[in-house]
């Protein structure tokens, strides 16, 4: 792990020994271990880090406390899903006190680390036990994007040919084909008048309908319900107000997702989509 940990760093820091050597100590850190003891999910949480040039995340892990001063992320874990969470990549479990246990599907215990970096993002930011479509959706949408600029960095995963790296490819591959005509910027509410995924067997022409009906179906299309938002999640999107997942966070989230042209041609590139002239 620790050697496949290591290649990886060597692209994300290839003039930047000391940058690399920070995110190797991340990854040996003792309170980090006590948060995940499971190698494959530190390595997922540094290459997020060392991606995203982000620490957030890991501080959040390591050192955030509930309202009463215990620690809010007892554990990141592999764990086995069983019923209706049998598909799930991951999930929050939350506490009577509010305290969060972040669990993997353990299917994915053999999977390359860096495919699940982008879903410890995700989770990290469910933090209380009320969750409903708007902030699923927000929080998708946040992590797909988040795939896409992991992609971009490093093309070599879209030819891994595991079942996780082909849900891994189709969702970017989908988010890359929802792009508003005029700008070509992401746009999940951009009808595109065609299938995003020419040749499949899903006849979605638009990305919010696409996760409606396929990705995301425990909430009816038409459910509108807010639920709670978090401090963490404002620092990502200084731009939003991030009091609540509502409607008018999500279409914020929409607008400021920050991937840009260079990250998403370098994406489509990595997955041989045909980027005309």
């Amino acid at each position: 792990m620790l050697a496949q940990l290591t290649g990886y760093l060597d692209v994300e820091y290839l003039n930047d020994p000391q940058g690399k050597q920070a995110m190797l100590a991340l990854f040996g850190d003792p309170k980090l271990r006590q948060k995940i003891a499971d190698p494959t999910l530190r390595a997922s949480l540094v290459a997020y880090t060392a991606t995203a040039r982000d620490p957030k995340v890991a501080d959040f892990i390591v050192d955030a406390r509930t309202e009463s001063g215990q620690d809010k992320v007892q554990a990141v874990a592999f764990l086995k899903f069983s019923g209706s969470e049998d598909a799930a990549a991951a999930r929050v479990r939350l506490t009577t006190r509010g305290q969060m246990y972040i669990d993997f599907n353990d299917a994915r215990r053999f999977e390359h680390f860096a495919l699940s970096a982008c879903n410890l993002f995700h989770e990290v930011l469910h933090q209380d036990a009320a969750v409903a479509l708007m902030e699923e959706a927000a929080l998708y949408l946040s992590g797909v994007a988040c795939e896409v600029k992991l992609l971009a960095r490093h093309p070599e995963l879209a030819a891994l040919d595991t079942q996780d790296a082909r849900f891994f490819n189709a969702r970017v591959a989908f988010l890359l084909n929802s792009r508003d005509p005029a700008s070509g910027k992401i746009d999940m509410f951009a009808e595109q008048g065609r299938p995003l995924m020419p040749g499949s067997t899903i006849p979605s022409t638009q990305w919010w309908a696409h996760f409606t009906r396929y990705v995301y179906t425990m909430f009816p299309p038409e459910d509108r319900t807010a639920t709670p938002g978090n401090n963490l999640l404002q620092s990502y999107y200084p731009e939003c107000d991030a009091r609540e997942f509502d409607v008018a966070f999500l279409q914020c989230v929409n607008a400021h997702l920050g991937v840009t042209p260079e990250e998403m041609l370098a994406a489509m590139k990595a997955l041989e989509l045909d980027i005309g002239k």
